[in-house]
């Protein structure tokens, strides 16, 4: 009986590691719709940086520049895991490809409300409070 663990065993569980924990699913469905994409296309033996900066090009308008690069991180870090020959620089136009679509970005900064106007809310809640626990006790009373 041979019990030998492989080394690519071994590595295929370390690397499973490198992946953030709680993101690892984001991840791995990012790269499965990269994979089912690269599927419908003829790559014609390009380089992986061309094939990913298709793949983000395709889907700039339905994404902001931030989520451009956040994809792009994703489906980065499995095929480095994945591949042995793909590096950090093995991407050096989608990078830049990525740096240009962020430039003049400004981000939809979300809405706070003012102290005043949380204030008024909760002076508000605070008399409809009033209103309600002096109903509640009149109708208490009145049942007595």
């Amino acid at each position: 009986m041979n019990s030998k663990v492989t080394l690519d065993e071994i590595l295929g569980a370390f690397d499973n590691d490198l992946l953030p924990t709680k993101s690892k699913e984001k991840y791995v469905k990012e790269y499965n719709k990269f994979v089912e994409w690269r599927e419908t296309i003829d790559e014609q033996n390009r380089p992986i940086d061309d094939v990913v900066r298709a793949y983000l090009t395709v889907n700039q308008d339905k994404w902001s520049p931030n989520t451009l690069f956040q994809r792009f991180s994703m489906i980065k870090a499995i095929l480095i895991l994945k591949f042995p020959e793909v590096t950090e620089e093995s991407f050096p136009t989608t990078t830049s490809y990525l740096k240009n679509k962020a430039k003049g970005y400004e981000p939809k900064k979300a809405s706070t409300f003012t102290r005043e106007e949380v204030e008024s809310y909760l002076s508000i809640q605070d008399a409809t409070l009033d209103q309600i626990q002096a109903s509640s006790g009149a109708w208490y009373f009145r049942r007595m």
